[in-house]
């Protein structure tokens, strides 16, 4: 709200009386147009318009709108008319859940139905399990707020190679992980955000070597990172040659970690 002060002055014979009254008044609701990085930077609770294409739904959940500066998360519980493919244009309030950035009570202003896919792959980045958990480590400015480069990696799309492993940490609800072939690390990949089939799938890939797209849903509230693996993408393939000395100095490492 904005505050406001009203003065009146009566003045007669070189005398004057002059009283105040203070009042609020809520600023009418502006939805500005804006690039998806432009809204990923507004302030919380923000209105803006923003347009793109559909990269990524879940049903009943929401769906990603991606435009050439960034992606955007649009929360759109139960049913919504958008598929993935599809050119939108949607209107909504700038809301934070942990440190994902949402628009949240979406309108659908305009709508170009696609032909129901998206190029993933021409739309992905060669990466590995290490390099996604640098982008985990580094989040964080020097005050811990999330850096503005973080937020906007989240909706990005990366290829990775890797066993699928089932999740071993009971503080984690997740039921699979992706694991690093040469080094062991491990991502994990989140349930919930799943297109239909792919946990099934990823049940038929239990230890297995496979390269798929995957897309950095987000940073959680403990520190994890989550990557969603796109279902059409995901497959198994030939685990890449482990040089000897390679070996040699993952397994001193593994060993140095136990000791510790």
């Amino acid at each position: 709200f904005y505050e406001f002060e009203f003065v009146a002055t009566i003045a007669d014979k070189g005398v004057s009386v002059s009283r105040t009254w203070k009042g609020w008044v809520k600023p009418k609701d502006v939805t500005s147009e804006m690039t998806c990085a432009q809204f990923l930077a507004a302030p919380s609770q923000a209105k803006g318009t923003i347009s793109g294409v559909v990269t990524f739904a879940v049903p009943n959940k929401g769906y990603w709108v991606k435009d050439d500066t960034a992606s955007v998360y649009v929360y759109a519980a139960g049913e919504y008319e958008v598929k993935v493919g599809d050119k939108v244009t949607v209107s909504g309030t700038k809301d934070i859940y942990y440190s994902l950035v949402e628009l949240v009570s979406p309108s659908v202003d305009e709508l170009t139905a696609g032909n129901g896919a998206f190029d993933y792959e021409a739309n992905a980045v060669e990466s590995n399990v290490a390099a996604i958990r640098e982008i985990v480590a580094n989040a964080k400015d020097e005050d811990g707020q999330y850096k503005f480069e973080t937020i906007s990696s989240y909706g990005k799309f990366y290829k990775i190679g890797g066993v699928v492993l089932a999740n071993t940490d009971s503080s984690i609800s997740y039921k699979w992980v992706i694991s690093d072939y040469t080094t062991g690390e491990i991502f994990n990949l989140y349930d919930s955000s799943m297109e239909a089939g792919t946990l099934e799938k990823l049940a038929e890939l239990e230890g297995k070597y496979v390269e798929a797209v995957f897309m950095l849903w987000d940073i959680h509230s403990n520190g994890y990172g989550r990557l969603v693996p796109v279902l059409s993408t995901l497959k198994e393939a030939a685990a890449p040659t482990v040089a000897d000395d390679v070996k040699v100095a993952n397994t001193k490492a593994e060993l140095q970690a136990l000791l510790e």
